[in-house]
């Protein structure tokens, strides 16, 4: 029994601190809010009215009034019954006066917030058009890309050789020409009678010629064997983009199928630009 009556009376206690402390911060907030409080319409000063000055007839200072009589006449048991008692009330009473919670009213705000900024109350937010999309930056990489890529090809465009096709060249007194014989008219390379690459590896596989020399000769012992070509050096060298179009075999550049390439480089970079600027004509 003594137990439970120590128990009661630490309880008892802890409630009238807490309620003590709970007068005070009320008193706090009621001075703040007389502090804070606009001033009339009509008047041309403001004035407060400080807690010490408000009429005994006011509800709030009658309300306390009663509470202290009220503790002074009661013992504790009975306190503590009436205390468990205006709370649940004041619960109740604040539950239906504010039938929102703290985080539905934040939300509420927040919202409210964000519909003025945009465009006032009452109008939806507006979504911002200029917000990219999840895979923009994505799809902007991938052009910048493809914007170099094309950019590259066109300079190495520039250095793709051409081969020189004429009937007569100088300096070939003693020069014979494999593809078609005649001797000091043209090198083997400007003949006019087989201009491309391809034709030559044809015409040399069917006549047994070497593809080194262009001559009946054993391969294993050509002299020419480790010469370079001079059209696939020109491209390694000054356009290493187009090393793909280097043939794996040494050759002859009479053989080569690097100066036959340029039409077919100038219709994948017309077709790229068409791709990256659809709005231009090319």
């Amino acid at each position: 029994m003594e137990f439970e009556m120590t128990r009661v009376e630490k309880i008892l206690n802890e409630e009238k601190a807490c309620f003590a402390e709970i007068k005070k911060m009320l008193k706090c907030m009621e001075k703040k809010v007389t502090e804070l409080a606009p001033q009339g319409r009509y008047s041309d000063t403001a004035y407060e009215i400080e807690p010490a000055e408000m009429s005994p007839d006011i509800p709030g200072n009658t309300e306390e009034r009663e509470d202290s009589e009220r503790t002074e006449s009661q013992s504790d048991d009975e306190y503590l019954a009436w205390l468990i008692e205006e709370s649940g009330e004041r619960d109740e009473q604040t539950t239906e006066q504010n039938p929102l919670s703290i985080d539905d009213e934040t939300v509420t705000k927040e919202r409210e917030m964000a519909n003025s900024e945009v465009g006032g109350c009452g109008q939806e937010p507006m979504e911002d058009e200029s917000t990219p999309a999840p895979n923009e930056p994505v799809q902007k990489n991938r052009t910048r890309g493809r914007q170099m890529e094309n950019g590259k090809l066109e300079h190495s465009f520039n250095y793709l050789p051409k081969r020189k096709i004429q009937e007569f060249t100088k300096n070939t007194a003693f020069s014979r020409c494999s593809l078609c014989g005649r001797q000091g008219k043209h090198f083997s390379d400007s003949c006019p009678r087989i201009t491309r690459g391809f034709d030559g590896w044809d015409f040399i596989e069917d006549n047994g010629l070497c593809r080194h020399c262009l001559e009946d000769c054993s391969q294993k012992g050509c002299s020419n064997r480790s010469d370079n070509c001079w059209y696939c050096e020109v491209i390694l060298k000054k356009a290493p983009i187009l090393r793909s179009l280097v043939p794996q075999k040494y050759h002859h550049r009479t053989l080569c199928p690097i100066p036959d390439s340029k039409p077919e480089i100038a219709a994948s970079i017309k077709k790229m630009k068409k791709k990256l600027f659809p709005s231009r004509h090319y």
